[in-house]
Parts: structure tokens; C-alpha cells; sequence
């Protein structure tokens, strides 16, 4: 972990303290993907510890470098393995013109959005914003603490709730189908990934090169195609 990082570390605890047990703080080394979080504050929110790899959006972010022309990303959503929706900021931490890491804050809302309902029921409120739609709402990113997580939050994105257990029976159209998810999310950029979903899959190493290769010539003919 870098100086810079080391400075972070010691606001993890302080910004958790201040900010009350509804939100987590993490810190996050970007050059360490498949084991990112070195610091978390409040972990029981997304239920991650230290050496939890980067999330899809993280992910996103170093594949798009997004951090270049930005300093911070605020109130975007979040969904914990648990269902549970938040309300996500990210700063991101640059040096000599490189992230270098995340500082990360995600707000469990879900105590206030109830405490509402309660009161606007009370009263027989009508109110024209649905307060259940905060949740319902597709999440820009998903915690995970684990590649296995990963694999889980695709299929069921994919095939529907409960699919996991069935993923090493999948052909080969079904396959791709959730390598394409898993691509999209970035997951193939952690260290470990490929070996790990083939595993899951039931099939060889050499078989996901050569889906993850179908994968990348069919965007490439997309792309020439629009």
C-alpha cells in the first residue's frame, strides 16, 4: 500500500465514526483488484471485510477511466448480497496522474425510507413519490466479497433467482450468455477469475479462452455494425 494510501487508512474509522453505523466506509487499492478493500469501517452494511475484491462499478471505473476527467462520483446506487439497497459516493484517490484508490461511502437508507412509510400511512398521506422504488430500482453496483459472489449475482441476472446451483449444467448458448454478464461487469480483470468461473461451470480453462474469444469478435462485429 502506497503513502498516500496510508493516509486514507487512518480516515476509514474517523468518516464511520462521524457518519453513524448506517454507513460504510471503505478504502480501496485499485492496483490490487482481486483483493482491494484494505480498510473497511461498518463492513456489516454490504457484509465485506478486508480483502474483498472491487466491485462491477469499480471495475467499470478503471475499464472506462472514468476517474480522469472527475474528481468524485455521488449518489448512485448500490444492492448487498442480502438484497439491501444504499446509497453509494466514491472518491477517488489520484497520483502523479493515476488512481491509485477509492474512498468509499455506502448509506443504508432502508431504516428511513421505512420510518416514511410508517408516518405517510399514519396520516393516510398520499404522496406521489413510491418509496418502494428505491429498491426495486436496478443497482449500478453490487458488493460482493468474493468471485463466487460474482458468479452467483450473474446467473440469477441472467437466468433468474435460485439459477446458481444449475450453472454447471448450462450449454454452450447458456454459457455465453453469463460470460457475456460476468465480461461486462469486468470480472475477468480480477487475478484468478477465469480458472475460478470454470470451475464453476464444470469445463476446461482452455474451453473459457475460447468463449470469452466468441465473446470479444461478436462485440467487435457489433460494433462495426453500428
Amino acid at each position: 500500500m502506497s503513502d498516500i494510501l496510508n493516509y486514507y487508512v487512518k480516515l476509514v474509522d474517523f468518516m464511520a465514526q462521524m457518519l453513524g453505523e448506517n454507513c460504510e466506509v471503505v478504502l480501496q487499492d485499485c492496483r490490487k483488484q482481486s483483493q482491494s478493500i484494505v480498510a473497511i469501517a461498518n463492513g456489516h452494511i454490504s457484509g465485506r471485510s478486508v480483502g474483498a475484491p472491487l466491485t462491477d462499478y469499480g471495475l467499470k471505473i478503471l475499464a472506462e477511466e472514468r476517474w480522469r476527467d472527475r474528481d468524485w462520483d455521488v449518489n448512485y446506487h448500490g444492492k448487498t448480497q442480502s438484497g439491501k439497497m444504499l446509497l453509494c459516493s466514491t472518491f477517488f484517490i489520484k497520483e502523479k496522474n493515476e488512481l491509485v484508490g477509492m474512498l468509499c461511502f455506502n448509506s443504508d437508507q432502508s431504516k428511513y425510507l421505512k420510518l416514511s412509510e410508517e408516518i405517510l400511512r399514519l396520516g393516510r398521506v398520499s404522496w406521489p413519490i413510491d418509496f418502494t422504488a428505491e429498491r426495486t430500482a436496478s443497482p449500478i453496483e453490487k458488493f460482493v466479497n468474493s468471485v463466487p459472489e460474482m458468479i452467483y449475482n450473474a446467473a440469477d441476472e441472467v437466468f433468474g433467482a435460485g439459477s446458481y446451483g444449475k450453472i454447471d449444467h448450462l450449454n454452450q448458448e447458456e454459457r455465453l450468455r453469463l460470460l457475456e454478464n460476468l465480461e461486462e461487469k469486468g470480472a475477468f480483470q480480477l487475478k484468478g477469475a477465469v480458472s475460478e468461473v470454470a470451475a464453476h461451470l464444470g469445463c476446461s480453462e482452455a474451453s473459457m479462452y475460447r468463449y470469452l474469444s466468441k465473446i470479444t469478435k461478436k462485440k467487435k462485429k457489433e460494433r462495426k455494425e453500428e
